[in-house]
């Protein structure tokens, strides 16, 4: 008698299971149905919102980082792994927005594999950058400069996680 009631249990479980796969289907096909391309004014902020958390939580990476190099590195050290941290954060942004972002989507450029414009981006309200690799999104360019440039930062906390104790601070600036 249990064994039947834990069959017919299972087969409402696999019914529900069925129909929310179902439900999953027909989602995108009622979204694609709108042949609308205008976007609201509340979608491009909720990009914006979007983009900004993710960049956020790679940006406390570096936190993660500096809390696993502290760990690994003698006690007399702890304090080179917070100043590198900090630079890292200030060198890595003033290389990206002067070079990195313009690599990254600039317009034309060297076989079209590399950006040829877009270098010292103005992200001012009034400013038009002309870059089409961004120019599908509705993020704001300076949302998409922010995201690119936290993972420029964490690139760079994985090389000095490899130099730890190594070498001295003053060569890992230069």
């Amino acid at each position: 008698m249990e064994v039947r009631k834990a069959l017919i249990k299972r087969r409402h479980v696999f019914g529900i299971a069925a129909a929310i796969a179902l439900l999953a289907a027909l989602v995108p096909i009622a979204v694609l149905a709108d042949d609308t391309t205008a976007t609201s004014a509340a979608g491009v902020a909720a990009d914006t919102v979007w983009v900004i958390v993710a960049a956020c939580f790679v940006m406390f990476m570096q936190a993660g980082f500096a809390m696993l190099e502290v760990g690994f590195s003698r006690m007399k050290n702890v304090g080179t792994v917070v100043a590198k941290v900090i630079t890292n954060l200030s060198v890595s942004s003033i290389a990206y927005w002067g070079v990195g972002f313009g690599l990254a989507f600039g317009a034309g450029g060297a076989f079209a594999l590399i950006g040829g414009s877009g270098f010292f981006p103005t992200f001012s309200p009034g400013s038009s950058m002309d870059l089409p690799a961004i120019a599908a999104s509705t993020v704001p360019a300076a949302g998409k400069w922010f995201f690119e440039f936290v993972f420029c930062a964490v690139s760079l906390a994985i090389v000095w996680g490899t130099m730890l104790e190594r070498t001295k601070f003053i060569v890992y600036i230069l």
